[in-house]
Formats: C-alpha cells, sequence, structure tokens
C-alpha cells in the first residue's frame, strides 16, 4: 500500500466519509468488495504508524494489496469528484462543459445553446478565463456539427472573442509572475528598495506603474496587492497603507469573483500597516472586519486569533504602549503557540515569536526572553530572520549579564553571520561592543555611548537600517544607558 493513500484516507473530512460510504453504497453491488475492506480498515486504523498499517494489510491482502489500492483510489476520485463539483465556480462550470458536450454529442443542438449561453454568463461573471475558452471550442464544435445561418461569421465572431479572452488570461498570468517575483522579494532582498530597482527587476515593469493595464478584475487585484507590498519594502509606509486599503474596498465591491481567505490577508496586511503607521484609530475601525471572518467554515479561528495577536502586537510596538503590550503578553503564551502551530507555517510561528521576544526585551523581563529565545532557536528556522535572531540573543544574554556565556556565543554569532554574508555595519557594531564589554566590563558605560554614536549613523542610513524597522537598537542602548546612569 503507498502511503499516499494511507495520508489520504487518513484527512478525509467527515463529510467526504459519510459521502463516499453513501456512494459505496450505491455503486457497490456488495459490501463485501475487496476495495471497501481495505477502505475500512485505513479508516479504522488511521493515525498508527504507517510502517504497523501496512503490514497489517498485508497480511490481510496478501496477493491483491496493489490492485485493489489503485482500485480504491479510483472509487474514492471518483466520489470526492461528484461530491465537490458544486463547491466553486470553476468545477461547476466544469460540470456544465461536461453537459453541453454530451447535449451536442447527442444531437440536442437547441438546448446545448441555452446552456452554453448560460455557462457564458457564469464564466464571464466570475471571470474564468480558461472555462470560456472550453466554451469557445465547444461553440465551435456545435456550429461544424450542426452547420446554421451566418456560419463564417459566427466563426469569425468567436475567432475574435478567443484572441480577446486569452489576452485577458495572459494579462492575469503575467501579473501572477509579478505578484511572485515582489513576494520574493519581501524574503530575499535586505536593504531599501527603490522604484528604479524595481524597474530592473521585475520582467514587465510597466505593468506595475499603470493600473489601466490590468484587463480584468482579477488582474487588477493582484495589481494592487503588489502596490501594498512594493510600497512596503519601499519603506513608504503611507502610500503602502491607502494600496492596502484599495485592495480590501476591490474585495468587497467583487465578492463574488475572491475567496474568503483572499479577503482575510487583505484585512491582516492592511492591519499591519495601520501599526506600522501607528494609527491605532485606523486599526481599531477595521478590526471588526477580521472579527466577522470567524464565522466562515472555511477559515480557522485560532488562525484569526494569530492575525489580531500579531498585529496587536506590533501597533503597541510602534505606539510605544507597554501597558497593552503587557496585558496581550498574558493571552500569547507558549501554551496558545503550541496548540495553534500546527495550523500556522514555518514563516507565522517565526514571525510570532519574533515579536513574543521583542515585546519582552521592550518590556526588560529578559528571563522570559531568553525562554522564548531558546524556543526559537528549537523552530524551525528561516534564513531571512537569522540576523534577528541571533541579535537578540546577544541583547538578551548582555542584558541578563551572562559573560561566560557570550564568549563562546558571540564566536558562534560572528561565524554563521559571516557564513551568511558580509557583515552587516549594525551587526560588526554589536558584535565588536560585547566583544569588547566581555574583556572590559567595567567601562560599559563608556562603550554604550561609543555604540550608541554608531547605531545613530546606521539609523539615518537607509542603505544599513533595515533591521530598525523590526527593532529600535538605537532607542535600546540609550534608554540601557539611562538605567546605568541611574544607579
Amino acid at each position: 500500500m503507498s502511503q499516499f493513500l494511507y495520508r489520504f484516507v487518513g484527512e478525509l473530512s467527515s463529510r467526504e466519509r459519510a459521502y463516499f460510504n453513501r456512494y459505496a453504497r450505491t455503486y457497490s453491488d456488495s459490501a463485501e468488495k475487496n476495495y471497501l475492506k481495505l477502505y475500512r480498515l485505513l479508516e479504522k486504523n488511521k493515525g498508527k504508524p504507517y510502517t504497523q498499517v501496512q503490514a497489517m494489510l498485508k497480511k490481510a491482502f496478501p496477493r491483491s494489496l496493489s490492485s485493489e489500492n489503485n482500485y480504491l483510489y479510483k472509487q474514492l476520485m471518483n466520489a470526492l469528484i461528484n461530491f465537490h463539483f458544486g463547491t466553486s465556480q470553476y468545477r461547476e462550470l466544469s460540470r456544465l462543459c461536461f453537459a453541453i458536450d454530451l447535449l451536442i454529442e447527442r444531437g440536442f443542438r437547441v438546448k446545448a445553446e441555452r446552456e452554453l449561453k448560460k455557462a457564458k454568463r457564469l464564466a464571464y461573471k466570475y471571470e474564468k478565463f480558461n472555462i470560456i475558452l472550453q466554451l469557445i471550442q465547444l461553440e465551435e464544435e456545435m456550429l461544424f456539427k450542426h452547420g446554421i445561418l451566418n456560419f463564417t461569421k459566427e466563426l469569425r465572431r468567436l475567432k475574435k472573442e478567443r484572441s480577446l479572452i486569452t489576452e485577458k488570461l495572459q494579462n492575469l498570468m503575467n501579473y501572477r509572475l509579478l505578484q511572485e517575483q515582489v513576494r520574493e522579494l519581501q524574503f530575499s532582498h535586505g536593504t531599501v528598495l527603490s522604484e528604479a530597482f524595481l524597474t530592473d527587476y521585475f520582467d514587465e515593469p510597466a505593468l506595475i506603474h499603470d493600473a489601466s493595464r490590468a484587463l480584468s478584475i482579477r488582474a487588477l487585484e493582484k495589481w494592487y496587492y503588489i502596490q501594498g507590498l512594493k510600497y512596503f519594502l519601499c519603506r513608504q509606509y503611507e502610500q503602502s497603507l491607502q494600496a492596502d486599503f484599495q485592495h480590501l474596498q476591490l474585495l468587497e465591491e467583487h465578492e463574488h469573483l475572491f475567496k474568503p481567505a483572499q479577503k482575510l490577508r487583505s484585512i491582516s496586511n492592511l492591519l499591519y500597516m495601520c501599526a506600522m503607521n501607528a494609527d491605532p484609530m485606523a486599526f481599531f475601525k477595521l478590526l471588526p472586519k477580521l472579527e466577522q471572518l470567524q464565522h466562515i467554515k472555511s477559515i480557522d479561528e485560532d488562525y484569526i486569533l494569530y492575525i489580531k495577536m500579531t498585529r496587536q502586537l506590533e501597533l503597541y510596538y510602534q505606539c510605544q504602549n507597554k501597558q497593552e503590550t503587557r496585558q496581550l503578553l498574558e493571552k500569547a503564551d507558549l501554551s496558545f503557540l503550541k496548540s495553534t502551530d500546527h495550523k500556522l507555517g514555518v514563516v507565522e510561528v517565526d514571525y510570532f515569536v519574533s515579536l513574543i521576544i521583542r515585546a519582552y526585551i521592550i518590556l526588560r523581563d529578559f528571563d522570559l526572553a531568553a525562554d522564548w529565545q531558546h524556543y526559537w532557536f528549537q523552530v524551525e528556522r528561516l534564513n531571512v530572520s537569522i540576523n534577528e535572531r541571533l541579535l537578540f540573543s546577544l541583547i538578551i544574554h548582555y542584558e541578563l549579564g551572562y559573560i561566560a556565556l557570550l564568549q563562546s556565543e558571540v564566536k558562534t554569532v560572528e561565524a554563521t553571520l559571516r557564513k551568511k554574508a558580509k557583515l552587516t555595519a549594525l551587526e560588526r557594531s554589536i558584535i565588536q561592543f560585547i566583544k569588547v564589554y566581555i574583556r572590559y566590563p567595567k567601562q560599559e558605560k563608556e562603550d554604550l555611548e561609543k555604540l550608541v554614536a554608531e547605531l545613530r549613523r546606521i539609523k539615518d542610513n537607509l542603505e544599513e537600517n533595515q533591521l530598525f524597522s523590526l527593532f529600535d537598537f538605537y532607542k535600546w542602548a540609550k534608554e540601557k544607558i539611562g538605567l546605568l546612569e541611574g544607579k
């Protein structure tokens, strides 16, 4: 038995399992069919180790396991295709295409024409361009098979229609490519971006600069998404906020075209930009739209709670609201993360933990920051966040006074960062400060003052201050001096 089928059966929803059981009773003349015995054994033993289940099935089907495996897969797919036919516009339109094809084949031209017009209206409404091309082909086949008046004129009309739809489809594909390019930039580029850089980077930069080049609502949606992320990467946060507002407005005006998950992503991005602009009024005005999505079955409530927590942590950081930060951290504990991390991707877990560590550093609760830092290094690492992780680690252990640990850690941090790339000015300055502090702890205040001066210069340099949008190292060092002077 293949591991794929073992997992496939184990991940069926309760509604899918119920439908397959009804399907099997309808299309199988006996409940003792071997493929049904195989299915029930898999269903009964889901969750057990694969090797254990495999040995059990080999014993139950010593000669026919492979063939029953293949037949069960085919029957499952037949049932699931039928079950899910009406769950999306694309699948419903595909069903109409099958029906029209059968009507044409059997010679029912009038009925086929009616169904085809109905299908085309829906396909245009939902901008399903691939389906429209299929319908054009069916319409042409109907013309060739039944031959009606204005035959040549109709073929020319369909040729022109196909050309227009193909252009729209290609245009949409171009915007999908541009969207992925800008998303890759988000995780691969270390400095502030410029319009000139973007012009050279993108395959078709003209498509980004001019919204009128988007030939469909779906393409325009991607245009607004690209604008928001482009301005964010250029650190033009006000423009990014405006583009994200326009993006959400477009989704709400054309809800029939987009899935709830797209609206969720748009609201999440918009909340983030409200936070980065330190705009609590706009943030909390928008928040109910996020909470309304909790009632949609296809969206996980825990994921919405994760978005709410992370965006609020970002807002309170940007607004320097320590009181609200402390209250929120009581909810954002490790038990919450462990109960939801299987629903989150690597990026989400990484981001959540980084915000919590930053919050505890700001609150000067370095013992808890160290605990979360330890957890952070246990979860799967993202190359893009390694700089932040290592610098936070140095800051936490420095604040806790762990000089012996810092002696080995600073060497590891420096070697790791050098292996990744050339050290940045920020990394060099903090590493050098830690090295000097280890050797001469009594001159800590004087060395901190030198560090503050260097961090001030780095903070003002757009080519070097990328990490300052995540954590204000200058402010941290300056506050540390104040604490030393107050002793």
